[in-house]
């Protein structure tokens, strides 16, 4: 079958996914992903592994369920609460700019190289363990380490809860 006339036969599959995400900000992109996934999804069908329509229901909401995985994703990243109204129930959130010039003696080499990978290049546990050839658990006692050390040398009246 010609992919046009895929799209005319099965184009009510894409909008009722759209529909069914209440994702309508996305709503053009996710019409295009479902286009994308509906031409994946005829290149990649095998007859007789099950019904063509349920396949292709299936490909095209798994894409659209990945890109709003991926939009949420970046925004929780890349924007904070906008306001105190925002904010959550019971949270609140100080700010302190600390030196590590005076903590950074204390670090040993693994607590260094752990708190540069994180701070510059933003890397969890587990790239620096595999770029390390080192287990998840050995990056998170550097790290567990290095948070008790900052949270020991810090000066007494500063409080510190560091969620990383």
């Amino acid at each position: 079958m010609e992919f046009e006339e895929l799209v005319e036969r099965f184009e009510p599959i894409i909008k009722k996914q759209i529909k069914v995400l209440r994702a309508y900000q996305y709503n053009e992109e996710l019409y295009q992903i479902g286009l994308l996934a509906m031409w994946d999804a005829s290149k990649n069908y095998e007859e007789g592994k099950g019904y063509f329509p349920s396949y292709l229901k299936k490909y095209i909401r798994g894409r659209m369920l990945n890109f709003l995985h991926k939009e949420r994703s970046y925004y929780a990243r890349f924007s904070g609460p906008r306001s105190i109204e925002e904010t959550p129930a019971g949270v609140t959130s100080t700010w302190v700019t600390i030196s590590l010039r005076t903590v950074l003696p204390f670090f040993s080499e693994r607590e260094k190289f752990w708190l540069m990978e994180y701070l510059e290049f933003g890397k969890g546990p587990s790239q620096i363990a595999k770029e390390q050839n080192v287990s998840i658990n050995t990056v998170k006692s550097w790290r567990f380490e290095a948070i008790k050390k900052i949270k020991l040398h810090l000066p007494t009246h500063l409080t510190c809860d560091m969620y990383v």
